[in-house]
């Protein structure tokens, strides 16, 4: 949406922003194929109207983004085999929580491909669902090989280490 409109009359189901929202329900009514006596009893049911006040008031104003870029086209390597607990270890300069312990130490991966990732800043608070979308679901996760090779190129663990104590500010993404 353009943001150099200048403030004019309310948009009514009149107007052509107003066709098309209109249009996009009647598409959608005519593709379902229905009955008669399936129609009537959509157009008789309760709890439309209160669906659409709800969807109208969730997405009339722009919602600013959560996340900020960071850095983009970070080369990170793959593995042919990747076993997290050889990986996480204290030789390697790295304490494992218990809850990291017992979701992913025993995790092997296999036949890993190298990826180039982007890294985000979280501008606000915001729930694992929201920040996943703004994402989108082919940048939402990536690897534990990937993670630790991410890790290991940020320099020294201990400078690593500082860095993911503020990971919960940051989402790393392929």
């Amino acid at each position: 949406m353009s943001k150099t409109l200048t403030p004019s009359t309310a948009v009514t189901s009149r107007d052509n922003k107003g066709r098309k929202f209109l249009d996009k329900v009647a598409a959608i009514y005519d593709k379902r194929l229905l009955k008669e006596v399936e129609a009537q009893r959509i157009n008789e049911a309760d709890g439309l109207d209160d669906v659409i006040e709800a969807y109208i008031e969730r997405h009339r104003y722009e919602v600013p983004p959560i996340l900020k870029l960071v850095d983009r086209d970070i080369k990170i390597a793959g593995a042919k085999c990747f076993v997290a607990k050889d990986a996480f270890t204290r030789e390697n300069g790295c304490y494992v929580w218990d809850s990291f312990k017992a979701n992913f130490l025993d995790k092997v991966e296999e036949n890993i491909s190298d990826v180039t990732l982007a890294i985000h800043r979280l501008e606000k608070s915001s729930l694992d669902a929201q920040i996943r979308k703004e994402l989108g679901p082919e940048r939402e996760e990536i690897t534990l090989t990937h993670f630790f090779n991410l890790l290991r190129k940020a320099g020294s663990w201990r400078k690593t280490l500082l860095a993911c104590q503020r990971l919960r500010e940051y989402r790393v993404h392929p």
